[in-house]
């Protein structure tokens, strides 16, 4: 055995490969082979000196164990918390934001929770790959409201009609254009790649008025690169002197490329679904959405704000690190004070995603407050600074 132990040690390390990239529960194979190859290993080490107990016999049972883990996990959907999506394909690999929204296209997505249903729903993208907007401005140049943001911003669980963007330009009477440039799992990062690199500059040159920015602690972690779906993102890093600087995709970092398979392992991902968000990855996403701000302001005439929403873990770091930059910073804690307390009418239940009635509420203050319409009276109440 002491001769072909390196061979069956390099074949077992070939094997985990093909399956980490080819079988379904990958880990639960892997885990399960590396049982098989340390029992075998164990054994003959027991024959040749038995009063000796090399380490890997006690990796055996540890082994055993995670086979089992990931199993379960993989058989209660990769996570446990009984919920399930079934969604036709609405994306699509991109070359500078690692995947888009498919254009021209009109995708069901249904949610459980055990057998309950949570939304049922269609998301529809015109040709420039945003989620539709309302066919009620008027002819002409308008000015420009940009969204950008992650799955609440999209509008995951709610109609085409019902989204944020959607929203606000019903409220302002078709007076100006609301594209809405999110997609679920987006950070900030993507928004910057998207001013800096993509096609928003362009839409923003006719006419800007407004770019919206929502964020949350936890997009510290996908500005990072730590987001398993988010493997060819665009990545930043600072740069030493208050900025950042573009350096490249994720996966272009062993560290995200190792991050991307480790996160195929539903021990690994429930294990990180149920960690505090990293505060050190807080300066680096108050950094992107700073750029941004400065990006807007330098290529365009339009105003940068930013909706926080900040509840739960680093929230208020969060909001500290934006208004040290002198961001213009709106909380939804004040916007909408009752957030935590609002029942399943509101929040989609197993799922946290904001229902239309909540878009409706935090439309009428962005349509009110940031963006300003006319009241009953004519007048305007301007954009808040």
């Amino acid at each position: 055995m002491p001769r072909t132990r390196p061979l069956l040690i390099l074949a077992a390390v070939a094997a985990s490969l093909i399956l980490l990239n080819n079988a379904v529960a990958p880990f639960a194979w892997v885990f399960g082979l590396w049982a098989v190859v340390l029992g075998r290993l164990a054994r003959a080490r027991a024959r040749v000196t038995p009063t000796k107990r090399p380490l890997w016999v006690a990796l055996v049972p540890i082994a055993v164990l995670l086979v089992l883990a990931e199993g379960t996990l993989a058989v209660l959907n990769a996570g446990g918390d009984g919920t399930r999506l079934e969604a036709g394909r609405w994306g699509t690999e991109h070359e500078t934001l690692g995947y888009a929204l498919r254009p021209d296209s009109q995708v069901s997505a249904r949610k459980f929770h055990g057998s309950t249903l949570l939304y049922e729903v269609t998301y529809t993208t015109g040709p420039d790959g945003l989620r539709v907007r309302p066919a009620v401005a008027e002819e002409g140049e308008l000015p420009v409201i940009a969204f950008f943001g992650a799955s609440g911003t999209f509008g995951e669980g709610v109609e085409d009609d019902e989204t944020l963007p959607y929203t606000v330009e019903i409220a302002l009477g078709g007076r100006y254009r609301c594209y809405n440039f999110a997609a679920p799992g987006y950070g900030p990062h993507h928004m910057l790649a998207m001013l800096e690199e993509g096609s928003a500059i362009e839409t923003l040159a006719n006419e800007p008025r407004v770019v919206i920015c929502s964020v949350r602690a936890s997009h510290g972690r996908r500005a990072a690169g730590k987001a398993p779906w988010d493997p060819r993102g665009p990545r930043f890093v600072l740069d030493g002197e208050g900025g950042v600087r573009r350096e490249g995709q994720f996966q272009e970092s062993m560290g995200s490329y190792l991050l991307e398979k480790a996160m195929r392992s539903h021990v690994l991902s429930l294990v990180a679904s149920r960690s505090p968000f990293q505060a050190a990855d807080i300066p680096l996403l108050a950094a992107i959405v700073d750029q941004a701000r400065r990006t807007v302001e330098e290529e365009t005439d339009g105003e940068f704000h930013v909706l926080a929403w900040d509840f739960g873990d680093l929230a208020e770091e969060l909001v500290g690190a934006l208004e040290g930059r002198s961001l213009r910073v709106h909380r939804l804690s004040e916007i909408i004070p009752d957030y935590e307390e609002l029942g399943d009418e509101y929040i989609v239940p197993f799922d946290g995603h904001p229902r239309a009635p909540l878009i409706e509420r935090l439309a009428d203050y962005v349509a009110r407050e940031i963006v300003g319409r006319e009241d009953e009276t004519g007048g305007s109440t301007g954009p808040s600074r």
